[in-house]
């Protein structure tokens, strides 16, 4: 599928949704199989994605913005900028890849079952929210890093400048 558009009601079903551009503007993806974006993903406060499966965005140009993810394995990826996290539930490992920086809208939480792994090439990671919670290894690469988590975290941090680590 070349374009998808979803301006609310639920988009259900068993198999799984690849396309190449997507927008969200309200409504909601709950299929029990993977989603993937190929190119470019827009999502607004009112939509959320819950999955059954895996999740795969990329963002070919400028940032990848989030508001709701749920599903198994995330993985995102900002070829060309940033990514900002909204709320995001990984029942697998939460993989983040970026230019620019990584960061978390201001009442956003970040939730792992499993690991995750954070890398930006040339911007800070900054997931500064006290309830965000992984409950496995928290890999992070950038310039500097800040983390906040609820648990005690087990962390590998590779900071070009300053790091970080602030757990409940």
């Amino acid at each position: 599928l070349t374009s998808l558009t979803q301006t609310g009601g639920t988009m259900g079903g068993n198999g799984n949704y690849t396309v190449k551009n997507f927008s969200q503007t309200g409504g909601t993806v709950a299929n029990a199989g993977n989603f993937s974006v190929e190119n470019s993903f827009t999502q607004s406060e009112a939509g959320a994605i819950a999955v059954g499966g895996n999740i795969g965005l990329t963002q070919t140009t400028d940032s990848l913005v989030t508001t709701h993810l749920s599903g198994n394995h995330i993985n995102l990826t900002a070829n060309n900028g940033g990514v900002i996290l909204g709320t995001v539930n990984a029942r697998g490992v939460l993989t983040v890849n970026a230019t620019g920086n990584i960061t978390q809208s201001t009442s956003s939480t970040v939730k792992t079952d499993s690991a995750i792994n954070l890398t930006s090439s040339r911007g800070d990671i900054e997931l500064r929210n006290m309830g965000n919670d992984q409950d496995g290894i928290i890999t992070a690469s950038a310039k500097n890093i800040t983390l906040a988590d609820a648990s005690n975290p087990i962390c590998v941090l590779n900071a070009t400048g300053n790091s970080a680590l602030i757990a409940g």
